[in-house]
């Protein structure tokens, strides 16, 4: 599998999938049943993505420390990961985060052509999803609705809007 990711301006929650639509070839990437061991003092976090449609592709994973870049400055990132999709529940591990505030976006990317597939209105094909589901009103949300602490351990239910 490959992962991906590119930078585009923010305009609308279109764009948010579009950033996290590149997510493969990442050294970052984890597998979901990781058994890296913790380091002292870090946080272990399993982002478990629901409402996902199909085992095509790939979930694909941002973490942010700040608003700055979010969501769709990928160089702004902290963490990024991905693993082949499963029909119904995904899950990410992220096995070395230091405890803290971060705000997570996921994207379903189904066939992994490195970008976000649109329907001819410009509305997404393939599904997203933020840490605490926050809901998009014509632009994408703000760091502070997706926003979550990690003390040293979290499990993270993100759900799939498609």
């Amino acid at each position: 599998m490959s992962a991906y990711f590119s930078s585009f301006p923010l305009i609308t929650v279109i764009a948010i999938l579009h950033t996290v639509s590149a997510i493969a070839n990442s050294s970052l990437a984890s597998p979901a049943a990781s058994a890296t061991p913790i380091s002292s003092g870090s946080a272990r976090v399993l982002v478990t993505v629901d409402n996902v449609r199909s085992s095509a592709g790939v979930i694909g994973v941002l973490v942010f420390k700040s608003p700055e870049g979010w969501p769709e400055q990928v160089g702004r990132s902290f963490a990024k990961a991905s693993v082949p999709a499963n029909r119904g529940v995904t899950s990410v591990a992220f096995d070395d985060l230091q405890p803290g505030a971060y705000a997570f976006v996921v994207l379903h990317d189904e066939n992994e052509n490195m970008k976000l597939d649109r329907n001819i209105f410009g509305r997404p094909r393939e599904g997203w999803g933020m840490s605490n589901d926050p809901e998009a009103f014509g632009r994408a949300p703000s760091f502070n609705s997706a926003r979550v602490v990690v003390g040293h351990q979290l499990l993270l239910r993100v759900h799939l809007n498609y």
